[in-house]
C-alpha cells in the first residue's frame, strides 16, 4: 500500500527527529485518512524524504518521527533545468498547467502577460498562492522530492532581461505565412538540445505569440521550434512539449 506523503517547510530534517505537521493537514489525518500513533507516512521537504512515524495525533497537533531516509538532492544529482515561460490564459487553466508541469519534472514556471493574452499579469499575480498550493498537490501526488519554483508573472519583453540565465530559449510556433520569422522554425530533435544544461520553453496564450513577438524572439536570438501537426490548445501545448523538451534532456 502507498504510504501518503506530506510536505514540511522545515528544512533542518535529520534522521530519528521529530516533526510538527502543518495544521492543514490535521483534519485530513484524523478524519479522511483516520490514521493513528505508529502508522507510517512519508515526509518531505524539496530537499530531503523521509519514511516516518505519527509519534502524536491530536485535534490540534500531529507530530511524526523521522525512521529512514528515502531521498535526497545529494543521492539525486540534478545536472539540468527546465523552465516553462507560460503565456496567461484565462481562469482555471492555468491551475491544470502548474499540475501537470509539476509531475512532469519543470523547475521553474513562469506566467508571461502576451500582446494576446486574456488574462493581466497584476490579476495573474493575486493567484500566486493558489498556484502554489497546487504545485504542492502536484508533487505529493507524483512523489516529487522538490517543488517547482511558480514566479511573479511577468511581461513578455521582460524575458530578455533574464535570458542570459539560460543556454537556450526554444519558442513553439505553428507556421505562418503572416509571420516571416515563424517560417524560419526549426523541428524539436534531441540534437537541438545536445550539450544544454539550462532551457527556456516559451508556449504562447490563448492566440499564439504576435508577430512583433516573434520579431523580438529571433532577433534576441531565441530559437523557434515548429508545431506542425495541427492547432493545439495552450494548456496542451504546455503539456505536451514540456513533456518532450524533459524526455530530450534526459
Amino acid at each position: 500500500m502507498r504510504l501518503t506523503r506530506f510536505y514540511t517547510e522545515r528544512q533542518n530534517l535529520r534522521l530519528n527527529g521529530s516533526v510538527k505537521l502543518p495544521d492543514s493537514d490535521i483534519g485530513h489525518i484524523r478524519k479522511v485518512l483516520r490514521l493513528e500513533s505508529g502508522d507510517k507516512v512519508i515526509v518531505f521537504n524539496g530537499v530531503e524524504e523521509y519514511l516516518a512515524e505519527l509519534s502524536l495525533v491530536t485535534r490540534g497537533f500531529v507530530t511524526v518521527k523521522l525512521i529512514e531516509l528515502l531521498k535526497s538532492e545529494k543521492m539525486q544529482k540534478k545536472e539540468k533545468e527546465l523552465s516553462i515561460f507560460q503565456g496567461l490564459l484565462r481562469a482555471g487553466k492555468f491551475d491544470l498547467i502548474i499540475e501537470k508541469l509539476t509531475e512532469i519534472g519543470v523547475d521553474n514556471i513562469i506566467p508571461v502577460e502576451c500582446e494576446y493574452s486574456q488574462t493581466k499579469k497584476e490579476i495573474a499575480a493575486a493567484k500566486l498562492s493558489r498556484w502554489g498550493k497546487v504545485a504542492l498537490a502536484a508533487a505529493k501526488q507524483s512523489e516529487r522530492l522538490s517543488l517547482p519554483e511558480v514566479l511573479e508573472p511577468i511581461e513578455f519583453s521582460d524575458i530578455l532581461k533574464v535570458k542570459d540565465d539560460f543556454d537556450k530559449i526554444l519558442l513553439f510556433t505553428l507556421p505562418r505565412k503572416n509571420i516571416p520569422e515563424s517560417l524560419e522554425s526549426v523541428e524539436l530533435t534531441a540534437e537541438l538540445l545536445k550539450g544544454v544544461k539550462k532551457i527556456a520553453v516559451l508556449i504562447g496564450p490563448e492566440g499564439g505569440f504576435s508577430p512583433r513577438e516573434h520579431k523580438v524572439a529571433k532577433d534576441n536570438g531565441f530559437t523557434l521550434v515548429k508545431v506542425s501537426e495541427g492547432v493545439l490548445r495552450s494548456e496542451t501545448a504546455a503539456i505536451v512539449f514540456s513533456g518532450i523538451v524533459k524526455f530530450l534532456m534526459s
